[in-house]
């Protein structure tokens, strides 16, 4: 007995245009291949994808591929109408099921999709109290036919490095989940040693941590030797030389030319968000003495926030803001800044 309220209606519409729902796009599918499409050839249409009223694939995506690569004119489908997001996601997760198998990339998109649908939608907060499980990676975890432990080993793979589990699905390569894991453990722990950074200036530092006011070691080698006599009297007796090295050496500090040091941009980052659509916004947190990078208004993790030493508004500027792990970080960079405010105010004047 059925429980939903949407309806189904058979119609006929040509394949061009048809085209794929977004979440379809954004869960992913297996593509058709050579194969495929030449069975696809042989066997004719027998198949009635379900698609929106204008026009966009909700199941079978490959089969649709398929027969505009077959150059298939017309297919019958299965319209629906009354469906809700949560009915169009149940569709569509009930029909990847098999792909979840063939694909950890097509897995891990998926449970990003379903994982923010139930997490932050009125909707699916609603859809998520009645699927079994203590957390939402054990929930998902029901949709997709896999254990908890793997939804989570999985989603922190993508979230590292999506490129692995491209290198997973590989038939012809030998990477595996705990292998990725690995890597990733591996490459966390390296960045720890070298975060990379050694060309920006940290400006949040803890008080009493300025950079600034550390001694320098070079000057501190230098500074008794200073304070020697510049010319020794024995040495124009020849009784002693090293009265004339020591002078030798401060003299040559003395006249030594004092390098030019740049002063450092007090132009600081207070402000940073970045949107991605359908995968949610990054905001910086700064309302606290502890800078904390948010998604979907949740905490994503802490984090320390860097600026170049050449960083010059005229020429351009760079921060880093990079999680206290070192396993992930945004680069915000902005160049010309002084053209833009340039034009802003011929814009102005002109206006």
């Amino acid at each position: 007995m059925t429980k939903h309220n949407f309806e189904l209606q058979k119609d006929t519409r040509s394949v061009s245009s048809l085209k794929n729902h977004q979440l379809v796009e954004a869960m992913g599918y297996l593509k058709p291949d050579d194969l495929y499409v030449s069975e696809f050839e042989y066997l004719g249409v027998y198949k009635m994808p379900i698609v929106t009223d204008d026009s966009y694939v909700l199941t079978l995506p490959d089969y649709v591929q398929a027969a505009r690569e077959a150059g298939v004119g017309d297919l019958d489908v299965l319209v629906i109408t009354k469906a809700t997001v949560n009915d169009l996601l149940r569709l569509i997760n009930f029909e990847s099921r098999p792909w979840y198998r063939a694909s950890k990339a097509i897995l891990y998109k998926s449970i990003k999709v379903l994982e923010k649908h139930l997490w932050n939608t009125e909707e699916g907060k609603l859809w998520r109290q009645t699927i079994p499980g203590d957390n939402i990676n054990e929930q998902i975890g029901y949709l997709v036919g896999y254990g908890q432990s793997t939804v989570s080993l999985v989603k922190t793979i993508g979230n590292a490095d999506y490129s692995l589990l491209d290198r997973i699905d590989d038939p012809e390569g030998d990477m595996t989940l705990a292998k990725a894991l690995r890597l990733i453990k591996d490459n966390t722990e390296q960045n720890g040693k070298n975060d990379n950074l050694g060309s920006v200036n940290v400006t949040n530092l803890p008080d009493g941590s300025d950079e600034d006011e550390q001694p320098d070691e070079d000057d501190d080698e230098g500074d008794e030797d200073l304070d020697e006599p510049m010319e020794d009297p024995q040495e124009k007796t020849g009784e002693s030389t090293e009265g004339a090295a020591v002078a030798s050496k401060g003299k040559s500090k003395k006249n030594a030319k004092a390098v030019k040091v740049k002063a450092k941009c007090d132009v600081t980052l207070t402000a940073f968000t970045m949107g991605l659509g359908r995968y949610g916004d990054f905001t910086l947190d700064l309302k606290t003495s502890r800078p904390a990078l948010l998604y979907n208004d949740a905490l994503l993790g802490y984090v320390s926030i860097s600026g170049k030493d050449t960083n010059d508004p005229s020429e351009g500027l760079h921060y880093v803001i990079q999680g206290v792990d070192a396993s992930w970080s945004f680069h915000v960079i902005a160049t010309r800044i002084t053209n833009i405010v340039k034009e802003e105010e011929v814009c102005g004047k002109q206006a």
